[in-house]
């Protein structure tokens, strides 16, 4: 039963990296087990592109060690007295999922699911060197190496408690930022903190209640563990973008959204993509792009290390290896070069940078569909069958949202939320180039990998409809609802 001493790894190490970077209050307590994975995924991740020993024990050491050092080189003080019962009720959160999940042994599986597990077992072998070039450009390694703890101490192939407590993270996170979000510049009725509260938690309940979101809370896959790291690092962007009080810190700030931008690299094929977008929006919206070097330096790491360890599978088999793997590692490549381009662009812009990357997207959707419409149509009446007709296991929650969405941003004008509102808007145009990318168009039913992908985006969805509708004001209207500066306004 070496499970829930994992799970107290994950949660020490988490805590210990986010108050060494500067972070404090309830958040640490909400990110603490998502951080503590994603710096133990990082660590697998050299030992994989680096040909060493892949033993997950082996990485979960020395990911645990490290944050303990971190934390005892830059916290000579010892833990803040508050942050001691934070920990406590987080560890006796886990203790209670993990009691839950050990004894109702409740599990949601798929054909990936099982294609995760060999990964697990390969990594626990040592013998990742064997694994297929598909198979390693399509499952990656980040749930495999948390399974990987389970199955190398023969408790069973996955780790139970892992998504739920992901699914908790997220949730907690979701409360937090709406709540500071709304106490930063929104004043409703003669008590404010009372209506932040009520707002946070109905957002909560609909994310919550959603029967995917549900169901991923128990899915072997790294679909909500994507979602958790999304959320770190467009929750850490969008409060120095408006001045939320996160609790994060200007070095918080900087350096939390690049400890977990590694492990999101390696979690999902189209991770690397998604973390470029962000770091557009990043730089397009925060003038200090120092803010964003950390971040952009390792993920650009975390790129080139990975797809140069993709590229080499089929190399060693005597094959050529995919363009998407050697295209994405130059991607990684020139992302180095990033900040020093960034620091000499003028303001104006690299204020526009997003709006350019967005319109950008939709014309190159637009030329691939000319070439070819067929991959196009198929893509989107399947989609919309899985969404509309319940095909997907969604109902009508996902267009209910997606309708609300759109109503509030063609109705109402945001102050400073560029960062959520972009990464909602190019959801669509994004998805669909990936079917482009993947050469096939998506599926019907709720295993299609479209279907599944909705959940990553989905927090941040709720999130940005619930703050929207708050704080924004009527576009005729002169006042604004926040008191941020007037002149950045949004669309």
């Amino acid at each position: 039963m070496l499970e829930p001493f994992f799970i107290g790894g994950f949660l020490v190490s988490g805590f210990a990296l986010a108050l060494s970077v500067g972070a404090r209050g309830w958040w640490v307590a909400a990110v603490a087990f998502p951080l503590g994975v994603a710096a133990y995924v990082g660590v697998g991740l050299v030992l994989v592109a680096m040909f060493m020993p892949t033993w997950p024990l082996l990485a979960f050491s020395i990911s645990s060690i490290t944050a303990l050092v971190v934390f005892a080189v830059s916290r000579r003080a010892g833990v803040p007295k508050d942050m001691i019962g934070k920990f406590l009720v987080a560890l006796g959160i886990s203790a209670v999922v993990y009691l839950f999940t050990r004894f109702f042994n409740l599990v949601n599986w798929h054909t990936d699911s099982l294609f995760n597990v060999e990964s697990s077992l390969l990594l626990v072998e040592n013998l990742y060197t064997e694994v297929s070039a598909s198979g390693a450009s399509k499952r990656l390694i980040a749930v495999p190496y948390v399974n990987g703890l389970s199955a190398q101490v023969g408790e069973g192939v996955y780790m139970a408690a892992f998504a739920p407590l992901v699914a908790i993270s997220i949730a907690a996170m979701v409360f937090l930022v709406l709540r500071a979000r709304l106490l930063t510049g929104v004043q409703r009725g003669p008590r404010p903190e009372f209506f932040a509260l009520a707002v946070a938690l109905l957002a909560v309940l609909v994310l919550i209640s959603n029967n995917r979101f549900v169901f991923h809370a128990f899915y072997v896959n790294s679909h909500l563990f994507f979602a958790a790291l999304l959320v770190i690092i467009v929750a850490a962007f969008w409060s120095r973008e408006a001045k939320i009080g996160l609790g994060l810190g200007s070095s918080g700030t900087r350096l939390l959204p690049a400890l977990v931008a590694p492990a999101l690299v390696v979690s999902r094929p189209e991770a690397s993509l998604t973390i470029c977008l962000v770091l557009v929006v990043g730089y397009s919206t925060i003038n200090a792009t120092k803010e964003l070097t950390a971040t952009t330096y390792a993920s650009a790491a975390a790129i080139a290390l990975w797809h140069a360890r993709l590229s080499l599978i089929p190399i060693l088999d005597g094959n050529v290896p995919p363009s998407s793997s050697y295209g994405l590692l130059f991607v990684g490549l020139v992302l180095f070069a990033v900040p020093w381009v960034m620091s000499k662009l003028n303001t104006q812009i690299r204020d526009r940078l997003a709006f350019f990357a967005e319109i950008g997207m939709w014309v190159l959707l637009l030329v691939f569909a000319v070439r070819d419409p067929e991959l196009l149509i198929r893509s989107v009446y399947r989609t919309g069958a899985n969404l509309l007709l319940g095909l997907g296991g969604w109902g009508l929650s996902l267009v209910v949202l997606g309708v609300v969405s759109l109503i509030a941003i063609v109705a109402l004008r945001g102050q400073g939320d560029r960062i959520l509102r972009f990464v909602v808007t190019t959801t669509i145009p994004f998805v669909l180039l990936l079917a482009y990318l993947r050469g096939a168009p998506y599926r019907v039913g709720d295993g299609d990998s479209l279907n599944r992908m909705w959940i990553q985006f989905l927090p941040l969805l709720v999130m940005f409809v619930a703050q929207r509708i708050v704080s924004g004001s009527l576009r005729q209207s002169p006042k604004h609802a926040l008191s941020d500066d007037p002149k950045r306004e949004n669309v």
